[in-house]
């Protein structure tokens, strides 16, 4: 996906919230920054309505990690190799994939630059309110069966 090679590796750490960066983390990065982001051929991904969280994010998931920006899943900071410069493109090319492929009413929740200022802050909010236990759909599908009973 690069056309130029990726940089000696270098130890390093960055500011994440349950792990270190390792050297290929700061590879996949770099490696990242030259790489055109683009919808691989055959693949469909609806926009994000606030329905169905596992498959879209499974899907978006797979998208980052075949342009290897997967990390930015779990990074606040940039790895300690990548300049301020490629990791703020990677965060407005990241963050433009949310704005085109989540829908204007659920983008509403995480459109502050100031309270989520990167993709992981955007991503974990979408996870937190559509995923799992807490998730809407869940709260919904509770509050449908309690007023049906």
């Amino acid at each position: 996906m690069s056309t130029t090679p990726p940089p000696s590796a270098n130890t390093g750490t960055s500011t994440a919230l349950n792990t270190n960066a390792s050297t290929g983390t700061q590879n996949h990065v770099s490696n990242a920054f030259d790489t055109t982001f683009g919808m691989p051929a055959g693949i469909k991904l609806d926009q994000f309505d606030g329905s169905d969280w596992a498959t879209w994010s499974g899907i978006l998931e797979a998208i980052l990690m075949l342009h290897e920006v997967e990390d930015l899943l779990r990074f606040i900071d940039a790895p300690t190799n990548i300049t301020k410069e490629q990791w703020g493109s990677l965060q407005r090319r990241t963050k433009a994939y949310l704005h085109l492929y989540v829908k204007p009413d659920v983008y509403s929740l995480i459109a502050s630059n100031t309270n989520l200022p990167t993709f992981k802050d955007k991503w974990d909010k979408l996870r937190d309110t559509y995923g799992g236990a807490s998730g809407s759909t869940t709260v919904f599908n509770l509050w449908r069966q309690l007023t049906q009973v």
